[in-house]
């Protein structure tokens, strides 16, 4: 009689072993392990006021393993991938991808697993306008004077592209116009290879000019001089300027623009030139006087003294 417990307790446990075995067999079965990827756009997390990501990789794929049930249960949303950035520096940068999963799952792999990418910093710059012109007046009517309602404007967004800025371009349509007129021109940020520089914010976006347009001979076609300044480095001579183009139309008074044979470009810099060099040059131009094209493209040719 007292072994009768003990047996009873040793089946007992051995049939909670053998129903153990025999649910992990028929869950194997009926819901086996299996693995499952997911497409998913990247998180950025923790970046510091006034500075922004550039450069980054848009989706990340993320494989998973577990029971079909969890699997097919799984959503897009459920699963994240994140950068944490807190604490990142300004600059080029390299982070580990994280990832967060629902219960049940495991992260097999993460591709890509970390990225690199540049942290800008927010900055803002004022720089003045300048104003062109394109398109032909009615009766070849010319330029007068043009007035604009701001001088300059302040551009702001990523350190890296406001720094390409080199101008802040109002483009004037002369196309079908005669005598006075006024418009609304949108303002545009320009490189020095005259190539938008986009992702800025432009305050204002535009301004209102007030162009005046004359009947007469009051355009003329004149020569474009430059100007230098500085010292190239020891040991090299200046060989040859030359700009594109090298006239210009200038628009004026007559009587302005009988005695004008020529325009200076702003000075050339030649401190620290040891090669070709192309650099974009603003015309100086009297008051009164208008352009065709406000700025230059001037090529330094220099070259080693001989030994």
């Amino acid at each position: 009689m007292d072994n009768f417990p003990r047996n009873n307790l040793t089946a007992k446990v051995l049939a909670l072993i053998f129903a153990i075995i025999l649910w992990v067999y028929v869950m194997n079965e009926q819901n086996p392990p299996i693995e499952t990827n997911f497409q998913i756009p990247l998180e950025i997390r923790n970046v510091a006021a006034g500075y922004v990501v550039k450069d980054g990789t848009e989706n990340v794929r993320i494989k998973v393993r577990g029971p079909r049930s969890v699997v097919a249960a799984a959503t897009v949303q459920e699963v994240k991938a994140y950068l944490d950035l807190g604490g990142v520096s300004e600059g080029r940068q390299t982070v580990k991808i994280q990832a967060v999963v629902p219960n049940g799952l495991d992260i097999i792999e993460i591709t890509p697993d970390k990225i690199t990418f540049y942290i800008d910093k927010i900055v803002s710059r004022q720089i003045p306008i300048e104003i062109t012109f394109s398109g032909t007046s009615v009766d070849g009517a010319n330029i007068g004077k043009a007035f604009p309602g701001a001088n300059q404007v302040t551009i702001e967004g990523p350190r890296t592209s406001v720094d390409t800025v080199d101008r802040v371009v109002a483009n004037i349509d002369l196309t079908g116009k005669t005598g006075d007129f006024s418009a609304e021109i949108p303002l545009v940020a320009l490189s020095r290879e005259g190539k938008e520089v986009e992702g800025l914010k432009i305050n204002p976006t535009k301004i209102g000019v007030t162009t005046s347009l004359l009947k007469g001979p009051n355009r003329k076609l004149v020569d474009i001089r430059t100007l230098v300044t500085g010292q190239l480095p020891n040991g090299f001579v200046l060989k040859s300027i030359t700009t594109e183009p090298n006239k210009v139309e200038i628009y004026g008074e007559p009587k302005t623009l009988e005695q004008l044979e020529y325009v200076y470009t702003e000075p050339i810099v030649l401190t620290g030139i040891e090669k070709e060099t192309q650099k974009e040059l603003k015309l100086q131009l009297k008051s009164g006087l208008t352009a065709a094209k406000n700025s230059i493209s001037a090529h330094i040719s220099v070259e080693k003294k001989p030994q």
